[in-house]
């Protein structure tokens, strides 16, 4: 993976929670796409999922910081406090995503072979 998961802030308030990712080299962020799911124990994953968000096609550079907010908003590229290049994306929710002591944030690489449109018989 080209990407990380870093850490969820501010979950159980929409307007304030995000994940935070960290690009490990240079890739296309549309090749991932982040999951919520829940622990079932404390080693263990569901394999359900409750909500899903596809990153759109965006070239981030190693080092860059991406961040999805919960919340409605207008996806901008950026510097931290700090200076440093961030990513901001918004998943557009008028509800928590990460509210439950047992949510699991899970990221997932797409192949480009993994598309096939459903065609009517």
């Amino acid at each position: 993976m080209q990407i990380k998961i870093t850490a969820i802030h501010g979950h159980g308030d929409h307007k304030k929670e995000y994940v935070y990712l960290t690009a490990l080299a240079d890739c296309d962020l549309g090749q991932y796409a982040l999951v919520r799911s829940t622990y079932l124990d404390s080693s263990q994953i569901s394999h359900s999922s409750r909500a899903f968000y596809w990153f759109p096609n965006t070239l981030v550079k190693k080092g860059d910081l991406i961040s999805l907010w919960t919340q409605a908003g207008i996806n901008t590229f950026g510097k931290t406090n700090k200076g440093l290049p961030v990513h901001r994306f918004y998943w557009g929710s008028e509800e928590t995503i990460w509210n439950d002591k047992d949510d699991c944030a899970v990221l997932l690489k797409i192949s480009e072979d993994a598309f096939f449109r459903a065609q009517p018989e």
